[in-house]
Order: C-alpha cells, then structure tokens, then sequence
C-alpha cells in the first residue's frame, strides 16, 4: 500500500514510495503535536500556532477537530490504499490517462515534476516534490482543490478559502516535517 510511481524515472519509482512514507510520519507528527497535552506545550494557542498561520484558526474551536479528521483520514488512506502517481517518461507526448479500474486513487504529475527539489528551500515560496505530492493528495483524499498557490498568496488568504486550498494544506503539512 502507499504510492506507487508509474510512468516515471527509475530514481522516482524509488523515491515517491519513500515520500509517502515520510508524508504519512509527518502527518502523524502534526497530529500528535495538535493534540499532546504535556507541561511543555499545554496551551491551547501554542498547539496551534501553523493552523493559524495556514488556515486562519484564531480561536475557532470547531475547526480543530475537523482539521484533525481531514488529517487522520490521509494518513490512514496513505497508509491502506494503494496510490498510484503517474508521470511522463521525457520520450512521450502525454501521461496515461486511462488509470487500472482497481485502484481508487490516482495522482498525475505535471511536467515540472522532474525540475523540483525535493524538499521546500529557502525562500519558502519555492514547491518541491513533497509539496506537490502532499497537494494532489489533499485533493482526491481530502477534497481539496487550487484556489491560490505561493507561499505569500497561500498565508495572506487564510480567511478566503485558505481551508479548502490544496497548496494551505502542504504549506501546512511541510512545516511540520520541518520541525522533525
């Protein structure tokens, strides 16, 4: 179970595997670190702080739980279902369009897939391939889709659709694998 790269370069038929995995342990981390209630990090605000910055919490305390579900249920479809991501090989026209009827989840990349670095870097408007793979799965797990994108447009809207923002989502999600 987890991502499978089809279509895509050897080194990526490797590496998207492992993406998933480290997407599905930072997930877990976000979640453990909304919910710790530990003497360290016992307040309220202080957990959090990277919902406000992303998707404009500030006190609403009905978001939290619903937030927390749309995050349990990628980690848990990440690690149960089969996910399949799709590219282009540089020597064809297009990529696959018709997905196996057996698998309920499918990405297709775009062609800057191959140009990304792997991780966000500084400035942290730039995407990297985590980023991008954690937005298409907020969007067919999650029912996200792109509303803005770049870091700047994605923080200076978290009240006008920030929530239901593919990029939020990852920009989220990515502050978290960097706190590992």
């Amino acid at each position: 179970m987890g991502l499978n790269a089809i279509n895509l370069s050897v080194h990526d038929q490797v590496h998207i595997p492992s993406l998933g995995i480290e997407i599905c342990s930072t997930i877990k981390l976000a979640i453990a670190r909304i919910t710790a209630d530990d003497e360290d990090d016992n307040s309220y605000s202080s957990r959090v702080y990277l919902s406000d910055k992303w998707f404009g919490n500030l006190g609403e305390k009905k978001w939290l739980p619903l937030m927390l579900g749309k995050l349990s249920r990628m980690a848990t479809i990440i690690s149960t279902q089969e996910i399949n991501v799709y590219g282009k090989l540089p020597s064809e026209d297009k990529p696959l369009k018709e997905y196996p009827k057996n698998v309920k989840f499918n990405i297709e990349l775009d062609d800057d897939w191959q140009t990304l670095p792997t991780y966000m870097q500084s400035p942290p408007h730039k995407y990297s391939k985590f980023h991008t793979l954690v937005c298409k799965l907020s969007q067919i797990i999650i029912d996200t889709r792109d509303i803005r994108n770049g870091y700047s447009n994605c923080k200076g809207h978290i009240y006008n659709g920030g929530r239901e923002n593919a990029h939020n989502w990852a920009y989220f999600i990515e502050e978290y694998r960097e706190l590992e």
